[in-house]
């Protein structure tokens, strides 16, 4: 099957990507690490009638308040989007990223089937059971839009042991193919 990377993407989606990535950057500012693409658009199978658009944004600091405002930017540009499929967004914590815990915290995480934003309880945000496995594909398959790639972030913490624990236990969440 053929599709559409982000290279070969027509100018609508780019824009609309682009416009995104540059909120998130007024928003946060510094805080910003990253943003990755990760999904069909990243490997050049995205199909408009039916893919999502899949990014993990990285930071080094959110506030609750900070994570709300975020869910309320995936609201907008959601609801803007050029396509039938929607945006599927994570944000990570930079310190979750580089010694991931299963199941990782998501300080926000958006997507069509969310329901509205969810406040912390007891100041935490929540887990994702799944959030692991993205990690993973954003690391050795995803494409930097802002910022460091989650790889190159990695050498900078004792990764090797980290990233090898977090890849074999991806590995397994794939091949159990229970998702």
């Amino acid at each position: 099957m053929h599709g559409v990377s982000l290279a070969t993407a027509d100018d609508m989606l780019r824009t609309h990507i682009t416009g995104l990535v540059d909120d998130l950057k007024r928003e946060l500012g510094d805080d910003l690490l990253s943003v990755l693409l990760h999904g069909s658009l990243a490997m050049g199978a995205f199909y408009a009638p039916k893919s999502d658009v899949d990014l993990l944004v990285i930071v080094q600091h959110l506030t609750a308040e900070q994570a709300r405002q975020l869910y309320s930017i995936f609201e907008y540009h959601h609801a803007r989007r050029p396509y039938v499929g929607g945006l599927e967004v994570s944000v990570v914590h930079i310190e979750d990223a580089k010694s991931p815990v299963h199941p990782l915290r998501s300080q926000v995480h958006f997507s069509e089937t969310t329901t509205g934003w969810q406040p912390w309880q007891a100041g935490m945000p929540p887990t994702d059971e799944d959030l692991i496995a993205h990690l993973a594909v954003a690391k050795y398959r995803g494409r930097s839009l802002y910022g460091l790639s989650l790889m190159r972030q990695s050498e900078s913490c004792n990764g090797l042991t980290i990233w090898h624990r977090y890849t074999v236990i991806s590995i397994g969440f794939l091949k159990a193919k229970i998702f």
